[in-house]
C-alpha cells in the first residue's frame, strides 16, 4: 500500500536523500505487483481501486515493503518498511536490512506499536513476512 509516485517521492525525501532516489521510487512503484493487479486505465501507478477507510485515527494501519534497494556508493542492499495510518494518511518509514518475519515484526513493533495507539487492523499484501504479525500478542 503506497501513494502515487510524486507523493511517495515527497514523503521519502523527508526521510532519505541520496542520488538516484527519484529514479528508484519510479522503478519500484512501476513494478509494484499490487498496483499492476489493480491498475485502471488512465490512472497513475500507486492508485488502487476501491477505498480503504477508517472511522478514527490509528484504527487501521497499512504496511508494505519496498526493495531490495541498493545504495550505490557503498553497495549496501536494504529495504524500506512503510507504515501508514489509514485515517490520517500519516506515514512512517523504517530501513531494514532483511525482510524476514522476525525483522519485520520487530521493526513494526518498535517503530509503530510502541509509539502510537494499537491498531485494530493491520492491512498488508499478505506477504509471508506479514502473516506472522499478530496484534493479539501486544
Amino acid at each position: 500500500m503506497h501513494p502515487g509516485i510524486e507523493k511517495l517521492k515527497r514523503t521519502m525525501k523527508v526521510y532519505f536523500d541520496f542520488a538516484g532516489l527519484s529514479k528508484l521510487i519510479e522503478e519500484v512503484t512501476q513494478n509494484c505487483v499490487e498496483c499492476a493487479r489493480n491498475k485502471v486505465s488512465g490512472r497513475s501507478y500507486g492508485e488502487l481501486k476501491g477505498f480503504i477507510a477508517a472511522e478514527i485515527p490509528w484504527q487501521k494501519v497499512g504496511i508494505d515493503i519496498y526493495g531490495p534497494l541498493n545504495h550505490e556508493e557503498n553497495n549496501y542492499k536494504f529495504y524500506v518498511l512503510s507504515m501508514i495510518d489509514v485515517f490520517s494518511r500519516y506515514v512512517e518509514f523504517a530501513i531494514v536490512s532483511d525482510i524476514s518475519s522476525v525483522t519485520i515484526t520487530k521493526t513494526f513493533y518498535n517503530e509503530w506499536i510502541l509509539r502510537y495507539p494499537l491498531p485494530e487492523i493491520v492491512i498488508s499484501d499478505r506477504g509471508t513476512q506479514f502473516l506472522i504479525i499478530s496484534l493479539k500478542n501486544y
